[in-house]
Order: C-alpha cells, then structure tokens, then sequence
C-alpha cells in the first residue's frame, strides 16, 4: 500500500500514552514496513532474521523490538504490531484490482475499436482506376452517344444513364452533374466518415451509421416515401443526433 491508517481514537489511548517516544517511533516504521508488504500487520519469522534485517529494512535496532512494549508482540517468531488496520490493507487491495480490470478492459476495447476502424478503412479504400474503366468501356459498348462536339439529346442522355446504372457506372454519373443522393454509394458514406476528426469509437459508431442508413434509404433512394437529394447531409445530421459529432455553432 502507498500508506497506511490508524484511527485516532487508538492514538490517544494508553498504548500510545504510556509508551515512550523511542517505541512510537518503532512502531511507525513497523507500520510503514507492513504497509509495503501488505502483510496484515505480521512479520512472520522476524524472530530468526539477522540484526541487518531490522537495521536496514525495518529500520528498528532488534534491541528495541525486543522490548516489552503495548505497540507491538512476538507470537512463536512472528512480531506483530498492533493497530494495524487488515481491513483497510483488504480494501485497497480490492480497489487496486478494479481499478486494474478496469484499465485491461479499456485498453481491449480501444483496440478493438481501432482493428475495427482499420478494417473498415481498407475495405473501402477506392479504387483509382475503377472509375476510369467504367468510362472507358461504356464509350467502346455505348453506340447512342453524340458525335464530339455535339450535345446529346434528352433520349440519349436518360439511355446513357441506364446503361450506366446497370454496369455500375457511379462515377461517370456524377461527373454528368445528377443528384447526390441517388448517385452516391455505401462506400462514399464511409469515406466521408475517415474525414471526421472523431476518436476509434466514435468513427466505429459512426460507420454503423452509415451502413443503417443505407439501408434504411434503399440504397440512398427514398427515405420516409420521399427521394433523398443529399445522402450526406443526412448523414451528418444522424451523426449528430446520435452524438457522434457536435453541431457547429453559428
């Protein structure tokens, strides 16, 4: 222990009265030797040590120890001293451990958080040529598109966004300026959310976030019956409504 407590009322009684200033001072190194050791109050063996054991760990010359004294008693070998409290050494004991677990399972759980994040970072990480193919393939497949030069008409326009749609093309599409609800994908949510300045548990929270609202949206289309024209700004408003970022004040 880091101290060690003795009530008052055991202070001023007659051991403490009755004994003289050499035995006090003995008795608080005891103490403080005990404290350390957590012991219980008992130096068992104290009896057979040698003379360099009381000099320097106990700090008391075996001479006074071997004193009759109300402070402290020798019990077949084992010196005992008096006054001190087992049930304060049991309680910081208890605490310690807590406090241990405690510190353990924060520990656990923060690195989970950041395995996790990890995980998710590398899962959506884009790729930088996917974008670049889809465009590609779709001019070499796509046999509707204008002459260069030339601005395509409505009908072309709405056949090109269908073929888009079913090849996956999402960025060819938001590079024709549509809307963004309807064009951005999970993985776009997720990197918006590696672009918020928030803690591993936080930014974890916030990515479950995101796959709910994927969901709940139909994949960014319609949320509540009506169609969703900025998915991340609604995004963030869940993220503040769940605490997961601040609003910013005006």
């Amino acid at each position: 222990m880091r101290y060690f407590i003795t009530e008052r009322v055991d202070v001023d009684g007659p051991e403490f009265s009755e004994s003289g200033l050499d035995q006090i001072g003995a008795w608080v190194y005891l103490m403080s030797y005990c404290a350390a050791q957590e012991n219980g109050g008992c130096i068992q063996g104290a009896k057979g040590r040698k003379d360099a054991f009381f000099d320097r760990s106990l700090k008391v010359a075996r001479t006074i120890l071997e004193q009759e004294s109300q402070l402290w008693e020798w019990k077949e070998g084992d010196l005992i001293v008096a006054f001190y409290s087992l049930e304060a050494e049991q309680s910081y004991q208890k605490k310690r451990e807590s406090g241990q677990r405690g510190g353990k399972k924060r520990a656990e759980n923060l690195a989970r958080a950041k395995a996790h994040a990890s995980a998710d970072a590398l899962a959506t990480k884009p790729n930088p040529t996917q974008s670049h193919e889809t465009k590609e393939d779709l001019t070499q497949q796509n046999g509707t598109q204008s002459p260069p030069g030339e601005k395509a008409s409505r009908g072309e326009r709405d056949t090109l966004l269908k073929a888009l749609k079913e090849v996956g093309g999402k960025g060819l599409v938001r590079d024709m300026g549509t809307g963004s609800g309807a064009t951005l994908s999970l993985e776009d949510l997720f990197r918006k959310v590696e672009t918020l300045k928030v803690d591993p548990q936080n930014r974890l929270r916030a990515h479950d976030i995101a796959r709910k609202l994927w969901a709940d949206t139909e994949g960014g289309k319609h949320l509540g019956g009506a169609p969703v024209k900025d998915l991340q700004a609604v995004l963030m408003t869940r993220l503040q409504a769940e605490g997961v970022i601040r609003k910013k004040r005006r």
